[in-house]
């Protein structure tokens, strides 16, 4: 019998894809260096021709079944490096699983353990009762979605827009673009254990314990706090709009035509900033040449 249909984990019944078949085949291979994506698909085949033969007229499949075959074709073919690898890949996805049912997120994207974690914790949508209300991709499709309507600025089509915000998402679905930044629970190794990043105190610096940074181990000795600070907004002749701390250092061109570093309080409505137009940056990316960048006026001090 033709299979049209496989049911999903959660019960979904969903179209059969064979092709699928032979990505994660080929997925497994290419972890153990395997190099022919066609035998991928020639294994992908006899899994298919298995599963018609065990079905019953009417029996819909399920992923656990397409799964068990998948083992069981990849050992009797000799492919035990690739077995293993998708072996080990199901039982991380198990995981994962189990991880999303405690933390009660929907991860539509299949996305590691560690990550899942993360974004439950700092990034996904909650309601007002902190029940996580978005998904993995959602959230992705959120964040392409913001970055990709800054172009407006910049004279974009609504269509030339769309094309950018589905660029932005793929490429964070594939890990090769994810914007972030350090946050106070960031975890930092110091020699006394991995604290979090809003736990590094006065007392850290006055043992100079040793902090792993990425310049290497290196001693804590001062601690530096801003404060609370409010935040300007500037907004440039284009609409582009910017907003940041009083003290923040922005790129201006002088009267002469060069490029000098200024905070954005004494910025004024004569000066021209240097902005850059790319927010992903290659190799063929061409920037701006910089002054050198002179810290003069900064406002954090050290606690005693």
């Amino acid at each position: 019998m033709k299979i049209e249909k496989i049911k999903k984990r959660d019960g979904r019944i969903v179209d059969f894809d064979p092709e699928r078949i032979a990505n994660a085949i080929w997925k497994a291979a290419k972890a153990v260096g395997g190099k022919d994506r066609e035998k991928a698909k020639e294994l992908a085949r006899q899994v298919v021709e298995l599963l018609e033969k065990q079905l019953k007229p009417g029996e819909i499949p399920s992923v656990e079944q397409v799964q068990d075959l998948v083992e069981k074709v990849l050992v009797e073919n000799g492919h035990y490096k690739t077995a293993k690898a998708y072996i080990l890949y199901r039982q991380k996805r198990a995981e994962a699983r189990k991880a999303c049912a405690i933390l009660g997120v929907k991860d539509d994207l299949k996305l590691p353990l560690n990550t899942i974690v993360i974004l439950a914790a700092r990034y996904l949508l909650r309601d007002e009762n902190r029940n996580i209300i978005e998904t993995t991709s959602q959230l992705f499709r959120r964040v392409a979605k913001t970055i990709a309507e800054v172009e407006k600025n910049y004279g974009k089509s609504e269509e030339e827009i769309k094309d950018l915000e589905e660029k932005f998402y793929q490429m964070m679905t594939k890990f090769e673009f994810l914007p972030n930044c350090l946050s106070l629970d960031t975890l930092v190794p110091t020699e006394n254990g991995i604290i979090k990043l809003g736990e590094i105190s006065e007392k850290t610096c006055q043992i100079r314990e040793k902090v792993a940074s990425d310049r290497g181990v290196k001693e804590a000795l001062f601690y530096f706090s801003n404060g609370p600070k409010k935040a300007w907004k500037i907004t440039t002749s284009y609409g582009f709009s910017i907003i940041a701390t009083p003290e923040h250092f922005f790129r201006v061109i002088d009267k002469d035509g060069n490029y000098v570093w200024k905070q954005l309080k004494d910025i004024t409505s004569k000066d021209y900033l240097a902005i850059q137009k790319d927010f992903i940056f290659t190799k063929d990316t061409p920037l701006l040449k910089l002054p050198n960048f002179q810290r003069l006026g900064r406002t954090p001090k050290p606690i005693k």
